[in-house]
């Protein structure tokens, strides 16, 4: 008997978020969820809305073109709408890749509701090293059905290891060396059959006709060249055929772009200021949130900002601390945890105040003048919490969030309210109340490749689909063998959820293809999903052997295998 289910259902007892929204909507397929992707702007919004539109138009003018900011701002002043379950860097892992393609749906099916431009707000606070792999590449590979730890993906390293907890937003730009480092890499996988000849074929196009472009490299951080990086590959995930009902792709920096609205916000009587500078609201907001998810935890916070000066922190040390409005960015891009506290300088002026790793102090006065220089200088970043309440709380900008912000942002929206309504602010609390928070959409698997049997010397063999208007291509990989001898591997051991560099060297997906992808329920891409999340959530001790063969298998009886596959 298959150990799926139980997996399955372990897996979303951790994940409250993700169980309350398939209650609501599991059954509802993709393409009916879909029709509430971009609503009419909220009339109870308490700030105004250009901030945001200002913000969002100036950063992605420069890298984008004019017309595709303007077409931007036109798109999120009609429907103030944006996905935020992203991480910001060079998006090719398929989770979150499949959940983006699914924000574009309205578009790609032709409505009259869908966007010209894809607005995402990427998190840029994420290391580089976290799951999905922002210094870096993520593509399928044919699974190892006994390796527990990474069964089914290989990564294409652009930044050193070295550089693995520098923040993607506090990254340098990658430069002509590590792209042709990261090609070498590519050329000595494919030798070792590691990849696929078409994944090899993707991969040394996109960095020598992308990646390596005079305008990529003359970007002045990482930030901006996955902006323009993102951009390049999105068409690449679309056949010709239906290339141009994608809407342009603007992959935004979310810290840079609410940066940038606090310009405002903190030199006038808004709602972050409140939160901020009012003693009596700050002290009731520390108090209703503490503890919660993507906030603070005031105990472990002065724990390690007493810790004695010039005591080395310990990884240890960070863990489930949260910070208080916005991180310490130190001189590596370690993003550092803030705790608001009396001053050193002048006592009795608080301060945010963060403990460096090699047990220094950070201080930065809490007053707006020294927060906005500091944010310019790159010396701190908004926090998740600070940047939902500029954007979904104060002006209505509905959040696509992922598994856990379904829960959390909520849990916040109570917080802020609850503190705003002790002080007095009853109109100011409703507002908040009414702001659309806990919108679902990520964590979504849709898409697999299919991998072909190995000869016995290790080249990859390629078999052709039978399949009508799907004749085989040399550079096609994915498409194994529909009729074949029965094999003594199982199914799960050729298939693997298909990540961006797939998907683009497979040809794009076809109309077909996209039409399927719509007709699949909540229920059935989120369990699929599942298998990533188990891989996050899971540590490699906790994992049950042989998981990912158990988990494939069912999603692929879910997504009613093989139409489904690539």
């Amino acid at each position: 008997m298959s150990a799926a289910p139980e997996l399955v259902t372990a897996t979303l007892a951790r994940l409250p978020g993700l169980t309350a929204a398939l209650t609501q909507c599991g059954d509802t397929t993709l393409a009916e969820y879909s029709r509430d992707f971009f609503p009419k702007p909220t009339a109870s919004a308490i700030e105004p809305l250009d901030d945001f539109l200002d913000a969002a138009e100036r950063i992605a003018a420069p890298l984008l073109g004019q017309d595709v900011a303007c077409a931007l701002r036109e798109q999120l002043e009609r429907s103030p709408s944006a996905l935020t379950a992203n991480h910001h860097g060079l998006d090719t892992l398929h989770q979150s890749v499949h959940s983006t393609i699914a924000f574009a749906l309205p578009a790609l099916l032709g409505r009259s509701d869908g966007p010209r431009v894809l607005p995402v707000l990427a998190c840029s606070g994420v290391p580089q090293g976290s799951v999905t792999f922002p210094r870096g590449m993520v593509l399928a590979k044919k699974p190892d059905l006994l390796d527990d730890a990474n069964p089914a993906k290989v990564r294409i390293p652009f930044f050193p290891h070295a550089l693995r907890t520098c923040a993607a937003g506090a990254a340098p730009a990658l430069n002509k060396e590590r792209f042709n480092t990261a090609l070498k890499y590519c050329e000595r996988l494919m030798r070792e059959s590691v990849l696929t000849h078409s994944q090899y074929g993707f991969l040394r196009d996109f960095i020598t006709q992308e990646c390596l472009r005079k305008d990529v490299l003359a970007q002045p951080t990482f930030s901006d060249q996955a902006v323009l990086l993102n951009a390049r590959l999105w068409p690449r995930l679309f056949a010709p055929e239906i290339r141009g009902q994608a809407p342009a792709l603007a992959y935004l920096d979310m810290e840079r772009v609410v940066a940038a609205v606090l310009g405002r916000d903190l030199r006038r009587d808004s709602l972050v200021a409140a939160l901020l500078f009012d003693p009596g609201v700050r002290e009731s907001l520390l108090h209703a949130l503490d503890g919660a998810i993507g906030c603070w935890n005031c105990e472990r916070l002065e724990r390690l900002c007493t810790l004695p000066e010039g005591r080395t922190i310990q990884h240890g040390d960070l863990r489930g601390t949260g910070t208080m409005f916005f991180w310490a960015v130190d001189a590596g891009g370690r993003h550092l945890p803030m705790r608001i506290e009396d001053g050193s300088a002048k006592p009795g002026a608080p301060v945010l105040a963060a403990r460096t790793m090699d047990g220094g102090r950070i201080e930065v006065a809490l007053t707006p003048e020294p927060i906005l220089h500091a944010l310019a200088e790159g010396r701190i970043s908004p926090s998740l919490f600070t940047s939902y309440t500029t954007l979904a709380m104060a002006r209505g900008v509905r959040c696509w969030g992922g598994v856990y912000q379904a829960a959390y942002l909520r849990e916040m929206q109570r917080g802020v309210a609850q503190a705003l309504r002790m002080s007095g602010s009853d109109d100011a609390a409703s507002r908040v109340s009414e702001a659309p928070c806990g919108c679902f959409l990520a964590g979504l698997i849709t898409v697999f490749s299919e991998f072909p049997d190995k000869e016995p010397r290790g080249e990859l063999r390629e078999v052709p689909s039978t399949e009508p208007g799907n004749e085989p291509r040399d550079d096609k990989p994915g498409d194994g063998p529909r009729n074949e001898k029965p094999r003594d591997e199982p199914r799960a051991g050729y298939i693997a959820p298909a990540c961006a560099p797939d998907i683009a060297a497979a040809g794009g997906l076809t109309a077909a293809q996209i039409e399927q992808m719509s007709h699949l329920t909540m229920a059935q891409a989120c369990t699929a999903g599942l298998l990533q999340t188990y891989e996050e959530i899971t540590s490699a001790s906790e994992r049950k052997a042989g998981w990912y063969g158990e988990m494939c298998g069912y999603a692929l009886e879910i997504l009613d295998d093989p139409l489904k596959t690539i």
